[in-house]
């Protein structure tokens, strides 16, 4: 069994036997498997690809999760820049937490461009949510675009 996502947004059930031909069924909206699901806008674009499309989930599905990743690293980069306008306690866990997560890739960037410290303003979270931005795009897209 397989699923597809018509330009509708409904679910379609297709079932592959080696009797029936590809049959589709039209059902309920199932919200989790929305993410792994393929999006396609007509029946020949599955025909195509019914070959592949337990790897273009696999793909898709790979893909939504490392934009996750970068999304959830680029709040982290935030809020380390706003944790660094207040005096915080270093031994707070959370602080501990947002300096290890980001400190490997702020140092880097700071050694590789040493004018993103300006006196005693540090422009270096603004380079690294660019740059992790353009990685994301990038990477993002390639998958997708493997995907279809």
């Amino acid at each position: 069994m397989c699923f597809m996502i018509n330009s509708e947004q409904s679910i379609w059930f297709c079932s592959l036997s080696q009797n029936d031909p590809l049959k589709f069924t039209k059902g309920n909206y199932l919200t989790p498997l929305l993410p792994f699901c393929i999006n396609t806008k007509n029946y020949s674009d599955f025909y195509r690809n019914e070959r592949y499309a337990d790897m273009n989930v696999l793909i898709v599905a790979f893909a939504r999760i490392i934009d996750l990743a970068f999304n959830i690293y680029t709040f982290i980069v935030i809020a380390r820049a706003l944790i660094s306008w207040v005096n915080p306690d270093p031994y707070n866990p959370i602080v501990r937490f947002l300096h290890n997560a980001t400190d490997p890739a702020l140092y880097r960037l700071r050694r590789l461009i040493p004018f993103l410290q300006l006196g005693s303003f540090d422009l270096s979270p603004i380079a690294l949510l660019i740059l992790l931005s353009v990685v994301q795009q990038v990477l993002v897209s390639f998958l997708y675009q493997l995907a279809q």
